[in-house]
């Protein structure tokens, strides 16, 4: 029975990998015709998947976002209470981000 089923499986991200080739354009596309490997199956779609991820979103990029982000945050020279909640504000958001993207999220 786990034969079946993973046949079926294979077929579904096979017709998933299809679909997504036919569906992107572009860059994405080159991507991903390039990570393909020889035949349309269950591992050249997750090879295929993965790939873009880490290339168009994932954690990598959000840290790219992330040091960007403070690189270019205004120096505070006077402390108010309109630049602490910005600088707040800021922080706040790269904890949700690394929360939400990094790979070692659930060990915190």
């Amino acid at each position: 029975m786990s034969t079946i089923l993973n046949s079926n499986n294979n077929k579904k991200n096979s017709l998933k990998l299809l679909m997504l080739l036919n569906l992107l354009g572009g860059k994405p596309k080159k991507i991903a015709q390039q990570t393909v490997c020889e035949e349309y199956n269950n591992h050249s779609y997750i090879q295929v998947w993965h790939t873009l991820e880490d290339f168009y979103g994932g954690f990598n990029p959000a840290k790219k976002d992330i040091l960007q982000n403070l690189k270019t945050f205004a120096k505070i020279s006077k402390f108010s209470k309109d630049n602490a909640l910005e600088f707040s504000s800021l922080i706040l958001n790269i904890l949700n981000k690394y929360l939400v993207l990094s790979p070692f999220a659930s060990q915190v």
